[in-house]
């Protein structure tokens, strides 16, 4: 509770602070969907409206040959609806001031997702340090994306489920449905979790919670839900015709130049095997909570057909868990240091668009590289139990 006043209070300070920054940058483009969005919510209208999302993207100066790369006439809105109705209260402040607010709720977004999960393991300094210097928050955060906010709800779920606070653990884990291709798999996991664990109260919280937020959506804005599904169809997804700038290993096989019909057994082979090993973790009654939302995390990009780069972030669950296992302290400490340097300097040094092949390989190892450290350093389920101390290799205080 401490935490959430003060990142309430310290909310408008930060966004008067950044002020000057994000306007001078252009910080944050990508928060003009969630402008038009919740004007369109507060009117009454059908928030995934391509009229209505365009009127307002032109009122703030989208244009179709720059902002739009000669094809869309907006940003398109795929998120839930009660997203949209949560932001209207920056609505008020006009678009500059509300983007600048929205990119410090990102930014406190960060800083509390690091101290929430500082106890994942023994020293706290540098697991606040590798959370903060996560390479892939300059790139998610200069352009606005949710991406913050999901790690940080994360946290805040993991911590809650850590102190035994069910129902509210639940109730936050509802909340991830903001990102429903990146929690999907997550959030069933932690049901069947729960339910194994004798902890129905988990479910409880979330079922009670997305309750609400559909009922909720559906009463004051009738078919939105409805519209959200047929959104894709609408606007179809930009990894549709542009493969490449997908972070999935379904977005990386319709990228490659394959033969017919290799694509789908190419990715059963990823993805069956990815929620097998989630449901294994699941299933475990020793499985502790931040290895089996690691696990989670980490398969959603063999599952899930649309990720961004600007999802990558919630890799930073999964390498928490790494770093305080016991064993392949080596391979774990190269894994962190390059997650914290490698990104940064692509981003600093690719100027421009990059090619499709650059694309790729400037985000897509990340994902690989954690793979296979987890894989390698996986130990028989349960033999890693919260409550037992875990240990952080000198090598992994050094490289960082």
């Amino acid at each position: 509770m401490l935490a959430a006043a003060f990142w309430l209070l310290a909310l408008p300070i930060l966004a008067v602070g950044l002020r000057p920054l994000v306007i001078a940058r252009g910080l944050a483009p990508d928060y003009i969907q969630f402008w038009s969005a919740s004007n369109i919510v507060l009117e009454g209208g059908n928030p995934y409206d391509p009229t209505l999302q365009a009127r307002y993207s032109a009122d703030q100066g989208w244009r179709v040959e720059v902002e739009g790369a000669g094809h869309w006439a907006y940003l398109p809105y795929y998120y839930p609806p009660w997203l949209a109705l949560a932001l209207t209260p920056l609505v008020p402040l006009g678009f500059a001031t509300a983007k600048c607010a929205w990119f410090a709720m990102l930014v406190e977004s960060v800083v509390l997702a690091a101290w929430l999960l500082r106890r994942a393991g023994p020293q706290p300094t540098m697991l606040v340090g590798l959370c903060l210097g996560f390479g892939v928050w300059p790139v998610t955060l200069s352009i606005g994306q949710t991406a913050p906010l999901v790690v940080l709800l994360v946290a805040a779920a993991w911590r809650l489920l850590k102190s035994r606070h069910d129902l509210a653990a639940g109730a936050v884990l509802a909340w991830l449905s903001i990102k429903p291709q990146l929690a999907g798999l997550m959030l069933m996991a932690i049901c069947l979790w729960a339910l194994r664990q004798r902890r129905p109260r988990v479910v409880l919280g979330l079922a009670g919670m997305g309750a609400l937020l559909v009922a909720g959506s559906e009463l004051l804005l009738p078919g939105a839900l409805a519209a959200m599904l047929k959104a894709p169809q609408v606007d179809p997804l930009v990894t549709i015709e542009q493969p490449w700038l997908g972070a999935s290993w379904w977005s990386f096989l319709a990228w490659l130049p394959l033969p017919a019909g290799w694509r789908m057994p190419l990715y059963l082979a990823v993805a069956l095997p990815a929620v097998a090993g989630v449901a294994r973790a699941a299933w475990d009654r020793r499985t502790p909570p931040l290895k089996l939302l690691g696990i989670s995390a980490l398969a959603t990009f063999g599952v899930a057909p649309y990720l961004r780069y600007y999802d990558l972030p919630i890799l930073l669950i999964p390498l928490l868990e790494l770093v305080r296992r016991p064993v392949a302290g080596q391979a774990r400490a190269m894994l962190a240091a390059a997650c914290v340097i490698v990104p940064t300097c692509l981003w600093l040094s690719i100027v421009g668009e990059p090619s499709p092949v650059v694309s790729q390989l400037q985000w897509l190892w990340i994902v690989a590289a954690t793979a296979v450290v987890w894989l390698h350093s996986s130990r028989p389920l349960g033999s890693t139990l919260e409550k037992t101390p875990a240990t952080i290799s000198p090598a992994l205080s050094n490289a960082l």
